[in-house]
């Protein structure tokens, strides 16, 4: 592998934060690169309901499980709902997430009980002090046996409390799959990741998968530390480049688009694997406490390797 000191290099995670408010953050900016046409969990004609004086609504971003996003109307800012599922290892694990995010979320939103989307759910909406174009917004967080869901409604008017309340049956459509076997099992296993080399890369221990969408996946251990996987057309890739310093090396074995990225000189400590297959761009990004180790890079790479093999027998 050649290589070359404090190059700019693409990569999508830069949180200066751990624990569950992390994790939130990850599921809500994971690049939603599944341009599929339709929503396993939600149909627009439940939008249309919902919402009918912006009808007719459309999928951007679709998918079986993970994330789905719909837009309506572009004569002024879109309206816009977009919502993530979480699988989590017990009904416990998946309340406890949510009621461990709402003081976090309080620290910047106001934030109202939600019961309609489970015991610990929870609004959460721009303070006081914010712009009027924030009062268009509100956030959801809730949770249903295994399940969470977070949302994002964004409208072209101020957001009412019956908008609230017909938002609340789209998360309920969201965490509607907990009463679904198949789906979280296919939830917990994304396509992109290898047990293995899971193990490697986060040698803590206890580790879980989560499917964010049909190209977007995260993994963590015991310790926090946390892998990404994220897929988008590589001609956007290419269109957007980033300004971190890092240390390069390039992959050649993996393709003319193939490199390394590690030691940072700004964000969290992290190790990134970026290369082409076909038409995308496949980004692998770990983020453990500490700087990552020549092993766990080493891991990254064969990681990456071993989806590009897996890819070309699909």
């Amino acid at each position: 592998m050649s290589s070359a000191k404090k190059r700019p290099i693409a990569s999508f995670f830069h949180f200066g934060c751990r624990s569950s408010l992390l994790l939130f953050f990850t599921a809500i900016v994971l690049p939603l690169s599944a341009h599929a046409t339709e929503c396993g969990w939600l149909e627009t004609d439940q939008l249309d309901q919902a919402f009918p004086q912006y009808a007719p609504w459309h999928v951007v971003t679709g998918g079986q499980i993970g994330s789905c996003r719909f837009l309506s109307r572009s004569d002024r800012a879109p309206n816009v709902f977009a919502a993530n599922q979480m699988i989590h290892e017990s009904e416990q694990a998946a309340a406890d997430f949510i009621a461990t995010l709402r003081p976090e979320m309080a620290a910047s939103y106001n934030v109202m009980d939600a019961p309609a989307i489970g015991v610990q759910g929870f609004y959460y909406l721009p303070t006081e002090r914010a712009s009027e174009a924030a009062s268009r917004n509100v956030g959801f967080a809730g949770h249903k046996g295994r399940v969470t869901a977070l949302g994002s409604l964004a409208l072209q008017d101020a957001v009412s409390s019956q908008d609230r309340e017909a938002g609340d049956s789209l998360i309920q459509a969201a965490l509607a799959v907990s009463d679904n076997p198949e789906i979280l099992a296919a939830a917990s296993d994304c396509r992109w990741f290898n047990g293995p080399l899971l193990n490697r890369l986060l040698p803590a221990g206890d580790v879980t998968q989560n499917v964010m969408g049909e190209n977007s996946c995260f993994a963590t251990d015991s310790d926090n530390a946390l892998l990404t996987v994220s897929i988008q057309p590589a001609s956007e890739a290419f269109q957007h480049p980033s300004t971190d310093d890092c240390t390069i090396e390039k992959l050649d074995q993996l393709g003319d688009h193939a490199s390394l990225s590690y030691s940072c000189s700004s964000g969290q400590p992290r190790a990134n694997v970026q290369l082409t297959i076909g038409n995308y761009m496949i980004n692998y990004d770990l983020i453990p406490k500490q700087e990552p180790s020549l092993e766990q890079r080493q891991a990254l790479v064969e990681l990456a390797d071993w989806a590009q093999q897996s890819n070309s027998r699909r």
